[in-house]
């Protein structure tokens, strides 16, 4: 990513634990959400809290898709092949699937907004989308 780019950072929890807050470049954030303007070496780390104790998730920077909702699919803008990963807004994992297509069926998801990561071979790719 270069310097004076914006980066956008979605805290992302893969065990049990509750988002607490965002450090990046020693700088805290209290929304699990963030776009941040980089200037040079950008470090940033996700905190969570998993019974009364703080872990913390370091992430690389992502590029973020378009995708789009057709009924009861999901529609990437080119063909991906990866593990696919929907959470919904309190970061709780609520589809897992390996793909090889440009479509995701979502025919299993509730109405609301929710967070796709896809992680392919070389690298980490999300959206966010309203079914």
């Amino acid at each position: 990513m270069l310097s004076g780019s914006n980066a956008h950072f979605t805290a992302v929890n893969a065990g049990s634990g509750k988002f607490d807050y965002w450090e990046i470049n020693g700088e805290r954030f209290d929304d699990a959400v963030v776009d941040y303007k980089v200037n040079g070496k950008t470090t940033a780390v996700a905190y969570f809290v998993d019974g009364g104790h703080s872990n913390a998730n370091p992430v690389r920077p992502d590029r973020e898709i378009d995708v789009r909702v057709d009924g009861d699919r999901l529609l990437l803008p080119e063909e991906l092949r990866g593990k696919v990963e929907i959470y919904n807004p309190q970061g709780m994992m609520v589809k897992t699937q390996s793909v090889a297509s440009d479509i995701i069926d979502i025919s299993s998801l509730p109405a609301g907004v929710f967070l796709l990561t896809i992680d392919t071979s070389n690298e980490l790719l999300t959206s966010k989308f309203t079914r």
